[in-house]
């Protein structure tokens, strides 16, 4: 076999392989979206890709040795009942 024949023949299939990938993401039901503010865009991930399970437990063990906040100087002048 001609070695120019095979780069050819190793050509061709590669392009054909990125046709094919081409055309399957196209065919996808991807859709650009804008979003008015990173908010927005960061609750949409959210829903698309939640977070691991166990996510949620270590993330309340990591915070549960830290002190409450102080209430707020507004909390504490409408809590007294004046």
């Amino acid at each position: 076999m001609d070695p120019q024949s095979s780069k050819l023949q190793h050509r061709q299939v590669e392009e054909t392989t990125g046709q094919t990938t081409q055309h399957q993401h196209l065919a996808g039901k991807q859709t650009t979206r804008e979003f008015g503010s990173v908010e927005e865009m960061l609750r949409h991930d959210a829903q698309q890709n939640p977070p691991p399970p166990r996510l949620g437990e270590r993330v309340a063990e990591s915070v549960a040795p830290l002190p409450k906040p102080a209430r707020s100087w507004w909390q504490k002048l409408f809590s007294s009942g004046i």
